[in-house]
């Protein structure tokens, strides 16, 4: 199956955001650098973020996602995922 075909990526961040000194979950986070330039590479490609309704909608075939579809998840509810992202 190709992306044409229905498959949505979707990409999970845990933390994003500057590195804590001293924390020991540190290799978890995705520098803001890095976050902001893999969210300008993905709208410059012209992908589109879908909610996860919209994802449920797309794969209980409610409705097809646009092509080039990706969701993204952030994992444990940090501040720093709605400070930064």
């Amino acid at each position: 199956m190709t992306m044409s075909q229905g498959r949505v990526p979707v990409v999970m961040y845990h933390s994003v955001g500057p590195k804590k000194p001293g924390w020991r979950w540190n290799h978890l986070v995705t520098p803001l650098e890095v976050f902001d330039s893999q969210m300008r590479a993905l709208a410059e490609r012209g992908w589109t973020t879908l909610h996860l309704e919209e994802l449920h909608d797309h794969i209980t075939g409610r409705r097809p996602a646009p092509e080039r579809s990706v969701v993204l998840t952030f994992d444990d509810g940090y501040a720093d995922n709605w400070t930064h992202a």
